[in-house]
């Protein structure tokens, strides 16, 4: 019996994505090298209307204006012309942040095209998922294509937390429930998804399955980086995405969607170390004992962060997306499970709208603001929660 009313769901949902991959731009970013023997200290490009749909840039295709372009640190928005240029940095994601109204390009599993990936040298050791390999000097020109979509300040978006699949089996069961659930009311299926972290359970080998069964609901499939997600054997947190990297894109980036501002963070430092052990309570990142991660959003993000709040409208709504709560009923007082520099991010935010999502402690948290704990004021330093 299970079996008999199993098989038409499924059914349906094949259906459904041989629909959507007719629907779906498949391109991705021009990327033009330089010279080889040649460093290149800066890159520059433009982002473009791309009229034919191909990816790369015409004579006749008109730039796009005041769109955000980041290297991972700064943020420049394009000129008239839709250009822009940034310095080279040896290791960044290079990126354009999708604006309302507009879309970037997905490939064949649903994944935004929005990126360059940038490692002078690769990995610098060994990873057992693969890394980065080195990318040789940065490219002359990246030119990103978009294209217009109907502007709507209303949608709808699947916000999946831990989906967490440890074997081909377990993304079978993914696949069979939640996805089932995404699609089986019609005319109720996200305009995205939205991952927030520990995507697979410790195996990045089985990254790219489970992004091509999420792109069954043939939306776009935005990604957060979980502590369930690492290179375990990186022996930096700098090096600690580099699989990820390679098989999805960055590990934090920023994208426009309806009337809001999507801020993607990478808030698990693996492995922590010296500066999370300036504050109390975070032994567990000693040298010497088995390495661990601990919840804080990183100097360069927090750099990244603040520039991409001043080039973005004070009436925007921002919603961050991270793995690790900011804080936590469940866990309040670890200070491994909530995040080390929320005051940090509260003052960024001053008095903007705001609204975060996370996963990792799996369960069902709702918290507003004026909401206070005990336990936050040790783990964290916050009185109440701002939003």
């Amino acid at each position: 019996m299970k079996q008999r009313t199993f098989i038409p769901a499924v059914l349906g949902l094949l259906t459904l994505n041989a629909l959507n991959a007719g629907e779906a731009w498949l391109a991705s970013p021009e990327i033009l090298p330089g010279n080889p023997d040649t460093s290149v200290e800066t890159v520059r490009g433009y982002v473009f209307e791309d009229s034919n749909g191909d990816g790369r840039r015409q004579a006749d295709e008109a730039g796009v204006a005041s769109v955000k372009v980041s290297n991972g640190l700064a943020v420049v928005l394009t000129d008239a012309s839709g250009f822009y240029e940034l310095p080279v940095r040896p290791d960044m994601n290079l990126m354009v942040v999708q604006p309302s109204g507009w879309e970037v390009p997905v490939d064949e599993r649903m994944v935004p095209q929005f990126s360059y990936i940038h490692k002078e040298g690769g990995s610098p050791n060994p990873l057992r998922f693969g890394g980065l390999e080195d990318t040789g000097p940065a490219p002359a020109e990246v030119n990103f294509p978009l294209r217009r979509k109907e502007a709507s300040k209303t949608f709808r978006a699947a916000v999946i937390g831990d989906s967490q699949t440890y074997s081909n089996a377990e993304i079978g069961y993914f696949r069979d429930s939640a996805v089932v659930d995404m699609l089986s009311t019609p005319g109720q299926e996200p305009d995205f998804l939205l991952f927030v972290g520990d995507v697979v359970g410790d195996d990045l080998g089985l990254l790219d399955r489970i992004l091509r069964v999420g792109a069954v609901a043939g939306k776009p499939q935005w990604l957060v980086h979980g502590n369930h997600d690492l290179d375990f054997d990186a022996v930096s947190d700098a090096d600690s995405s580099d699989t990820w990297r390679r098989v999805y894109g960055p590990n934090y980036y920023a994208f426009e969607e309806g009337g809001a501002l999507f801020v993607v963070l990478d808030n698990v430092v693996y492995p922590c170390g010296e500066e999370d052990m300036a504050m109390p309570g975070r032994d567990f990142c000693a040298e010497g004992e088995r390495p661990a991660y601990n919840g804080r959003v990183p100097g360069e993000q927090m750099q990244w962060l603040e520039n991409i709040l001043e080039k973005t409208p004070k009436d925007r709504l921002v919603v961050f997306a991270h793995h690790i709560p900011f804080v936590s009923f469940v866990d309040p007082d670890s200070t491994k499970h909530q995040t080390d520099n929320l005051l940090d991010i509260y003052s960024l935010v001053n008095d903007r709208k705001a609204l975060s999502l996370s996963g990792h402690t799996h369960t069902m948290e709702n918290h507003a603001p004026g909401q206070m704990f005990d336990g936050w004021d040790r783990s964290v330093g916050i009185d109440e929660v701002k939003f």
